[in-house]
């Protein structure tokens, strides 16, 4: 049985037959259409001019209304038309042309040239999308781009700038922005509630209508990006669709990578959270673009962050000092922010810094001028009884590490002269709090220090009461150690 062979390649005459055929067809098509709209649009001005009155017979006949808004219609749709059968036909050219543009640049005619944007921005999207992918290497953008292209115009509600920025590649970021991209572009209408990316386009995120490129960049944590668009001129105090400032959003999206792992049992004070044992990488990436930004924007000291659960109105001197960007405190110190602000809750970045014994934070902040003795409204406590308070129940709270940490605060705070019988929420000092906490080290430092064994409470306990009273077992060490010692 003889094999089946492969079907000839078309030759150009059938190619040009099939290409005759269909222009026949359309034009066709098209005018048959187009004579029975205007026969029907005749038939019907005979009709009213046989029933008008012979002195309004030489009045102008008028379409109705609707009949006009077909029309602009099949306007629109005849551009869409020519546009799609530009963008098939584009291979077929690109294939067979190659175009020498030097000469014209140099004699100064391609700047002319290029001024009329001949190039449309569905065409553009197509040879960028093929760059971005890596299908081609990005000759043919180079190309458009040279004879002058339409890099601000909207496809799919995105410029070529912001399409390149998603993609996260800093080539194509570059080439647009070098042809002349608007930087202040901006995301066109989307549903509400924005649109959601896949994680398989660098790990995800979500646009929303009125988005600039860099507040993009922002949202979607390109920091390299971030940089190279402020260094070019992005507005970094453009604000999004909520009123939120470029520097706003940048933290908010810089937590999420900072601080990336699942909750832990502290709630909203992230005990288990220690920046220091971060990505170096991310955190030098992240450190450079808010950098940048903060050093952009004019009024730092107003803009107010929520980034964790329970944490809300931060300054930039919470957020910095909570992910121990020293360099970044400072600057913002610098211009203006204050350090001892509170957040909504009352709490000031040292309150933080001490809740989650932060040895070098509370050193810091208290060397730039933090108030060590200052109160916050929640339980009108100090930074030496948040020390002891917060979340005592965290089994991270019983590791040495911690223990340690705790112990380091709690120096440096009484070396700087706090009262360490200081009372916090329900008059408890720090005593009454490690009395509860039941870590005896701890329990025996408050002592040395001078802790008043008999201090009572607002409900009259003392701390050995606090530990009697304890919801879990103090070890008799700790009560031993609280009880008062008999006089012979």
């Amino acid at each position: 049985m003889a094999e089946n062979s492969p079907s000839p390649a078309p030759t150009t005459d059938s190619f040009l037959s099939r290409l005759d055929a269909l222009e026949a067809s359309l034009v066709s098509s098209l005018h048959a259409q187009f004579e029975m709209v205007r026969k029907s649009l005749k038939a019907g001005e005979k009709k009213e001019y046989s029933n008008a009155a012979a002195a309004a017979a030489v009045e102008v006949q008028h379409v109705h209304p609707n009949d006009m808004s077909c029309l602009e219609r099949l306007e629109e749709t005849g551009k869409k038309f020519l546009r799609k059968i530009r963008e098939d036909l584009h291979p077929f050219f690109s294939r067979r042309f190659e175009i020498d543009l030097g000469f014209l640049l140099e004699q100064g005619i391609g700047e002319a040239v290029r001024a009329f944007r001949a190039v449309e921005a569905e065409i553009l999207r197509e040879a960028l999308s093929e760059f971005l992918s890596g299908a081609s290497n990005g000759e043919t953008l180079r190309l458009y781009l040279k004879v002058g292209a339409d890099v601000n115009g909207l496809v799919e509600c995105k410029t070529a700038l912001i399409r390149a920025v998603i993609a996260a590649n800093m080539a194509a970021v570059e080439m647009l922005v070098e042809d002349g991209a608007d930087l202040e572009g901006k995301v066109g209408v989307l549903p509400e509630g924005g649109i959601q990316l896949t994680q398989s386009v660098q790990g995800g995120g979500t646009l929303f209508t009125g988005d600039t490129a860099l507040i993009v960049a922002c949202r979607l944590r390109r920091w390299v990006i971030v940089k190279y668009l402020v260094a070019k001129g992005a507005n970094v105090e453009a604000c999004d669709w909520e009123d939120k400032q470029v520097l706003e959003i940048a933290c908010e999206a810089a937590e999420g990578e900072l601080d990336a792992a699942p909750p832990d049992m502290s709630g909203g004070w992230r005990l288990s959270y220690d920046p220091q044992n971060g990505n170096t990488e991310v955190r030098s990436a992240v450190s450079d673009a808010l950098k940048e930004l903060v050093m952009g924007t004019s009024d730092v000291a107003d803009i107010r962050i929520s980034v964790r659960p329970h944490s809300f109105g931060d300054t930039l001197v919470h957020f910095f000092s909570w992910h121990e960007f020293e360099g970044l405190v400072l600057l913002c110190l610098s211009k203006g922010v204050q350090i001892d602000y509170p957040d909504s809750a009352g709490y000031t970045p040292l309150h933080n810094a001490a809740a989650r014994a932060k040895p070098a934070s509370v050193e810091f902040l208290i060397a730039n001028g933090a108030d060590f003795n200052r109160r916050e409204e929640v339980s009108n406590g100090t930074a030496l009884t948040l020390l002891l308070s917060i979340t005592m129940f965290d089994p991270l709270t019983k590791e040495p590490s911690f223990i340690s940490s705790v112990l380091k605060v709690l120096e440096i705070l009484l070396d700087r002269g706090v009262d360490v019988n200081a009372r916090g929420g329900q008059g408890n000092t720090a005593l009454h709090e490690a009395a509860r906490w039941g870590v005896a080290e701890v329990v025996r430092f408050l002592i040395d220090r001078g802790a008043d064994l008999q201090a009572p409470n607002t409900v009259g306990e003392t701390p050995l009461a606090m530990a009697s009273n304890a919801d879990h077992e103090v070890s008799p060490e700790v009560v031993e150690l609280l009880r008062v010692p008999t006089t012979n």
